[in-house]
């Protein structure tokens, strides 16, 4: 679970006086690369090889804190992508990475208030009636189109109603088919394999952000989740397997979080989080099991911190426990506290909603293999024969 929120205030009307917070981002614009940055929206990584061709078609705009970026009622097909900074309409907030528009784009919404800067922005635009009318660039116009229709354009997921603290249980739904049948097909002759099993299956899920106030049938269904709910997950399956379970909380700086985010977002996060992650009891000891990131993102870090390569085949087991922060610290890998349940942390609420995750984890999508893109962005013999790269 990232413990990162940004100190934001609950977004209402944009048109009410508000007090506007100082800015996140302490960087100058010199220091940016605002291309590659856009390279990095879930916008410009679908666009594969043509990113380029689009950002050169778009403009950079800058606006001030209190400015009107988007007026109700706008017809016009202008596409925005928030490179910096936030704004807001009555109903949600858009941060780094973030598009929305007007008109007859993102699926035909149309603009019922003023989207205002809540801070000074940078924003690239770019006028879909206007830039992209001849050809080749007409192609070019067509796949920001099919893209669009790839993204959920302007997603209004609120966060699942707090529970109360006395329900432990509800989140670690151990006792959900789905978890029992999925345990069955994981138990083996011993609680060491077992776990073990456990263990790789859990790793081998993708991570991603997201929310984290979901049942670990829930996670398990959707085959994706952050440490709290991969957690979760993991000790919802050793517990259908009748093994000790619980869950262990230790910091995790945003040094190391942070390369798996795109760099537009690490000035909005806090230095330090909050890291949750498995721990199974074999042969009467608790035993750290990591079970977070999937050998990608392991991988990933041990570039930036070859410590890490030691670690290599990563792997769990009796008397091997994963607990990678204790080794690159030089820690004792069985010093830990195991707690049963994470229902204060789950029942949480989150200010980030679905468009902010989908924008957080495009590194981590490209790491892992799961961004999809139409043919012609990523063809380039498709986009050759249109004339849309050399």
């Amino acid at each position: 679970m990232l413990a990162y929120e940004i100190d934001a205030f609950r977004v209402s009307q944009p048109q009410q006086k508000r007090r506007i917070p100082m800015s996140y981002l302490s960087i100058t614009a010199s220091k940016i690369n605002f291309n590659t940055w856009f390279k990095d929206t879930p916008l410009g990584l679908r666009l594969g090889l043509l990113a380029d061709r689009v950002w050169q078609a778009g403009r950079l705009e800058s606006h001030r804190a209190g400015d009107t970026v988007i007026a109700r009622g706008d017809a016009r097909a202008i596409l925005h992508v928030v490179l910096t900074g936030r704004m807001s309409d009555s109903m949600t907030w858009y941060g780094p990475g973030n598009h929305l528009g007007s008109g007859p784009i993102l699926h035909g919404r149309a603009i019922s208030d003023d989207v205002v800067a809540l801070e000074p922005c940078t924003v690239w635009s770019l006028d879909l009636g206007q830039s992209l009318l001849g050809k080749p660039l007409a192609a070019v116009r067509q796949l920001l189109l099919e893209v669009l229709d790839m993204l959920e354009p302007l997603p209004r997921h609120r966060p699942m109603p707090r529970r109360q603290r006395g329900d432990v249980s509800g989140f670690c739904d151990s006792d959900n088919p789905l978890i029992r049948r999925t345990a069955a097909q994981l138990r083996r002759g011993s609680d060491s394999e077992t776990a073990a099993t456990i263990w790789k299956y859990v790793q081998g899920m993708p991570y991603r952000f997201g929310h984290w106030q979901e049942r670990a049938s829930q996670t398990l269904a959707r085959g994706t989740g952050m440490c709290t709910t991969k957690s979760n997950v993991q000790v919802a399956l050793a517990r259908a397997c009748g093994l000790e379970a619980g869950f262990v909380e230790v910091g995790l700086e945003m040094s190391v979080l942070g390369l798996l985010i795109p760099d537009m977002w690490h000035h909005a996060m806090r230095p330090k989080v909050r890291h949750y992650f498995a721990a199974v009891r074999l042969d009467g000891r608790w035993h750290a099991a990591d079970a977070t990131f999937n050998v990608a993102c392991l991988d990933l870090f041990a570039k930036a911190n070859p410590v890490l390569l030691a670690l290599q085949p990563y792997s769990f087991g009796t008397n091997a426990p994963f607990n990678p922060g204790a080794f690159v610290n030089g820690e004792d890998p069985f010093a830990i506290d195991v707690r049963p349940d994470l229902a204060r942390e789950m029942s949480k609420s989150s200010r980030f909603e679905a468009h902010h995750f989908d924008s957080l984890n495009t590194r981590l999508d490209q790491v892992q293999g799961l961004v999809t893109m139409p043919d012609l962005a990523r063809d380039p013999e498709m986009a050759r024969s249109l004339g849309l790269v050399d």
